[in-house]
């Protein structure tokens, strides 16, 4: 894969990838619909295409859609006003506007709808350091809820499931710069710490009740899961790790019964899924000669996960059940081709990711079982262009995705079953 793919999101683990990025200059696309590739994959099927144009002579670079919970908006970022700030717009790219302070010097970055998507939360450095801000879905009512000083800057604030709370974590200026995890109101009163100053703790999840949150912290001198109630008490360690054995990613199962998770040392990683309460911990993907996995997500009725694992030559996409059984390769591309990123369809029927193997990155479909694979983008330009991100939509008929050169990506929207594709951001006029 020519640069790594992430989602936002989160992150889970989150949130957490890095993007290489792709430094040529070149065009930005516009799509064209149900016109076949003759270089695709032999068990892939295209369903639409995306052919190249000139560009804007003016380089904006918008990317990491969110779909509204009702499905009606999306927020991403963009640099069309300097830095990079958060618009929301509507999914064919109307009714765009601004969300962010108007401070053109600032980043608005790390955004995430409140469950009942009349608001947001994200981070930005408008005031000098990085605090959260909220602000309502139509742009108003835009207030920063922390203050920090120093070297304190606050990190991927979360909403409760009752939306109202959200759960950060913080580099502190008062506790030798660990990283300390936070719950307030959503209008920034009762700030609760919830983890230890002894280490470092980061990206709380909530559960999806709202009664605890889980971290990874090294505050026992490893990495460990911990969970934690809002208020800050009964706090709990998960797992205890042995120095070369560590935790590096976790996901709350939908029903908040078992939590998935990464555990192992720097170089050999496998994925393992424990009970709530930290029991049964189990091994459901032994890494062996392969390189680290990454989470993808549960399946919607909680009865399986998906990841992917290998390295930057080969990586492949996986499904296993949550107890270990049922392991499905939906795809392995080969050797230096990558699929990652993984994402499961609101209705469970179905799996996205983004892969390499037809020689730029595009989104692929296919069923859980590894069948019915299908190519649903297919980028027709440079080998160092193609899909950096993706979201379904809420009612798994649509998804969002970025697609360009770095520096100069667009946002667009296709439908699921391929027949439509429409550019939802474009550059101003030059």
């Amino acid at each position: 894969m020519r640069h790594a793919i992430t989602i936002t999101a989160i992150v889970l683990a989150i949130a957490t990838a890095a993007l290489i990025a792709c430094t040529a200059a070149m065009p930005t696309p516009t799509p064209a619909v149900d016109t076949p590739s003759s270089t695709v994959a032999p068990t892939a099927t295209v369903i639409s295409t995306v052919t190249a144009v000139a560009r804007s002579s003016s380089l904006v670079d918008e990317r990491f859609p969110q779909w509204s919970p009702e499905g009606t908006k999306i927020v991403f970022i963009s640099d069309s006003e300097g830095t990079d700030h958060l618009f929301v717009m509507n999914p064919d790219g109307s009714g765009r506007i601004r969300i962010s302070p108007d401070d053109d010097t600032a980043v608005a970055i790390e955004q995430q709808w409140s469950p009942d998507g009349t608001m947001l939360v994200f981070t930005s450095d408008a005031d000098g350091t990085r605090d959260v801000y909220v602000v309502n879905a139509d742009g108003t009512g835009l207030t920063q809820i922390t203050d920090n000083t120093g070297d304190g800057a606050a990190w991927w604030p979360t909403w409760s499931p009752d939306g109202t709370k959200l759960a950060f974590h913080q580099l502190a200026a008062t506790s030798a710069s660990k990283d300390i995890a936070w719950v307030m109101n959503r209008d920034g009163s009762d700030l609760t710490q919830i983890s230890s100053t002894k280490g470092h703790a980061q990206f709380p999840q909530w559960s999806p009740d709202g009664t605890k949150l889980a971290f990874i912290s090294d505050q026992d001198g490893t990495r460990d899961i911990y969970t934690v109630k809002p208020d800050g008490s009964e706090l709990s360690q998960l797992t205890h790790s042995e120095e070369r054995d560590q935790a590096w990613e976790l996901q709350w199962s939908p029903d908040g019964s078992q939590i998935a998770c990464v555990f192992g040392s720097h170089s050999s990683r496998d994925v393992y899924v424990m009970n709530a309460d930290g029991s049964s911990f189990t091994r459901v993907f032994n890494t062996g000669d392969r390189a680290s996995p990454a989470l993808g997500t549960w399946s919607p009725d909680g009865s399986a996960l998906t990841f992917s694992a290998g390295d930057y030559r080969h990586n492949a996409v996986y499904v296993v059940q949550s107890d270990g059984s049922g392991l499905v390769e939906v795809l392995h591309p080969g050797i230096d081709h990558v699929a990652a990123n993984p994402y499961w369809s609101p209705d469970g029927t179905r799996i996205a990711f983004v892969s390499d193997i037809d020689g730029n990155d595009d989104i692929y479909i296919v069923n859980p079982d590894g069948s019915e694979l299908t190519q649903l983008t297919n980028t027709q330009w440079h080998e160092s262009v193609g899909v950096w991100d993706m979201a379904w939509s809420p009612d798994g008929t649509q998804i969002a995705y970025t697609v360009g050169p770095h520096g100069a990506r667009r946002i667009y929207v296709i439908s699921a079953d391929g027949v439509a594709t429409a550019r939802a951001t474009r550059a101003p006029a030059p």
